[in-house]
């Protein structure tokens, strides 16, 4: 349901004011973190993200392992396989998740991919590989919608949710720069099997720090149809429904062309082009996410001054000619540059993301619509990595970046003219 005043909404936020521990008057205006509640889950979601990403890097080692120079074959299907799973999983567990406790179904996830991780160190067939890289991406499917989706009913206060939901990314965009030096100093004193017990015991860490949370309860509106497909595709059905959302989905195109234009083709760009070797790929990396991070550092101030909807749409315009100027060839220190322009411009793009959502859907619906979000912006990063292979295969990295660029631009366009101009009344 889009934005209306839900008497189930008001109750969930006022039980979720009841069990944390700050009260959110006493607590306006500090950090999150000063929040207890919200300092557990996001050691949780810390060590979520390391064990998703050491295990990466295992991943890969393993990969190279059982089939050597066709490991780059392997991977590449082994994504497909992990994007697929997020598609069909997301959606069920935004339809069936809601029925369970957050604080067992959380931590319950976190087990089950403890289980999984510590089968790989005896994995020797690449099926197997594939069976257990589909499963752990269903756990991320069940895992990140439902924890994005508590963050409102612990701020209800619009400033304090933007600080944590820039925390939160900030996390994210910082495990892809941390885990691959730990995943270094691991395999300096064992062999990358010692990647999957480090990232198990990350797992367990986060499935205690989950267990020690006082978790405000969700509001589970009565389900009115009880066929599965109809269950399962309400979460998408109300997320197309509403207005605002649709013009989030449209800048997310944009997002997933530029970001998949850096995860796919910077090692291209930096070996072939420029000649360097991988410590420079690891450099440009490296100022991609530093870009980021800066940029979401200012969510904060950005969404308390121009609004949700203008920080997200200015993200999003800035991308389509960002990536244009990639098409003037720029050497190592302008690519440098370049990406992490590129990087903030994309923290700021989808920051703001969560705050839209909490703004126009009712708390009863949250957790649909927050795994519909999960699902459908996948779909765009689903047909966005392909693409952007393709065209600098087929045209060559000037006409790549141009294509790209122009049709970032455009979706960025859409999404102006798609998003209405007068903004609902919040939700609750």
């Amino acid at each position: 349901m889009t934005a209306a005043v839900d008497t189930g909404g008001t109750q969930a936020i006022a039980a979720a004011r009841d069990v944390c521990s700050i009260p959110a008057m006493a607590t306006a205006g500090t950090s999150p973190l000063f929040h207890p509640q919200f300092r557990r889950l996001y050691a949780a979601q810390v060590f979520s993200l390391v064990a998703f990403g050491v295990a990466t890097v295992g991943l890969a080692l393993l990969a190279y392992d059982l089939v050597g120079g066709s490991a780059g074959a392997v991977l590449g299907m082994a994504l497909g396989l992990k994007m697929a799973a997020k598609l069909l999983i997301a959606p069920i567990a935004g339809a069936y998740g809601p029925r369970l406790p957050r604080k067992v179904l959380l931590s319950g996830v976190e087990v089950v991919r403890v289980a999984l991780l510590l089968c790989l160190p005896f994995v020797d067939a690449v099926w197997q590989l594939y069976a257990l890289i589909v499963a752990m991406s269903a756990c991320e499917a069940v895992f990140n919608p439902a924890f994005e989706a508590i963050l409102p009913d612990l701020f209800p206060d619009t400033a304090r949710y933007a600080k944590a939901l820039s925390l939160s990314r900030i996390a994210i965009n910082g495990e892809t720069l941390a885990s691959p030096l730990l995943a270094a100093a691991v395999l300096l004193y064992m062999s990358f099997d010692g990647l999957f017990f480090m990232a198990s015991a990350a797992s367990l860490a986060a499935a205690l720090f989950i267990l020690l949370a006082t978790i405000p309860p969700v509001t589970v509106r009565p389900a009115k149809e009880t066929r599965f497909l109809i269950r399962v595709s309400h979460g998408i059905r109300s997320y197309f429904a509403t207005a605002e959302l649709r013009g989030v989905l449209i800048v997310y195109l944009s997002i997933a062309l530029a970001s998949a234009m850096l995860i796919v083709n910077t090692v291209v760009y930096v070996r072939d082009v420029l000649g360097l070797p991988d410590e420079a790929v690891a450099r440009v990396l490296l100022s991609e996410g530093l870009g980021a991070i800066l940029g979401i550092v200012f969510i904060p101030r950005l969404v308390t001054r121009f609004g949700d909807k203008r920080v997200m749409l200015a993200g999003g315009l800035a991308l389509g000619p960002l990536l244009a100027l990639g098409a003037f060839m720029p050497g190592f220190w302008g690519l440098v540059g370049l990406w992490a322009a590129i990087g903030a411009a994309l923290g700021i793009a989808m920051t703001p993301a969560g705050l839209v959502i909490t703004r126009t859907i009712a708390a009863p619906d949250r957790p649909d619509l927050f795994a519909a979000q999960y699902t459908l912006t996948h779909g765009c990063w689903l047909i966005a990595y392909p693409f952007v292979g393709w065209i600098v295969v087929a045209a060559g990295f000037p006409t790549g970046f141009l294509v790209s660029g122009a049709l970032a631009l455009g979706f960025a366009l859409c999404a102006v003219a798609v998003w209405p101009q007068v903004q609902p009344a919040p939700a609750d």
